[in-house]
């Protein structure tokens, strides 16, 4: 049997490139940015009955996070949805609100204030954070304050 080096430079650079291939991908994978979670799964949120139309209590919501120095990230007037920037470091949270209309001229305002921890865990990629917690003191004291200014004329 006869050395043939071409053979062996060829499979030698093959499995270069399938090493470089494999790792890239898990680097890739383990270096990719933070997810922030999709807003609004509000599971154990507070609800609040007001008498006000949608679009009037889904107004005076938002003026009462302006007012109160929030920074509102998202808002959907047609689907009745608000939530806050995260702020904070670690842990950061955020303020969410679904308006839902019950009758006329009754809406239910459901909100929640959600924290999140980093995950410190050994095979965690870098700036993970672990799920979202609602904050039921926050959300209590939160909500205290909207029932306030939405019963304000």
């Amino acid at each position: 049997m006869r050395f043939d080096r071409r053979r062996l430079v060829c499979g030698f650079g093959l499995a270069m490139v399938a090493v470089v291939l494999c790792g890239t991908a898990s680097w890739a994978q383990l270096h990719r940015p933070a997810v922030t979670p999709p807003p609004f799964n509000l599971p154990g949120a507070t609800n609040v009955d007001v008498a006000l139309p949608i679009d009037k209590a889904f107004d005076a919501t938002v003026t009462f996070l302006k007012l109160n120095s929030y920074a509102v990230e998202l808002t959907d007037k047609d689907g009745g949805q608000i939530a806050t920037s995260f702020t904070g470091k670690k842990p950061r949270t955020r303020a969410e609100f679904v308006l839902i209309k019950t009758a006329a001229g009754q809406t239910t305002v459901r909100a929640a204030v959600i924290t999140q921890v980093p995950d410190h865990s050994f095979t965690a990629p870098p700036d993970s954070w672990k799920a979202p917690v609602i904050d039921a003191a926050a959300t209590a004291a939160l909500v205290e304050k909207l029932k306030a200014a939405l019963a304000k004329p």
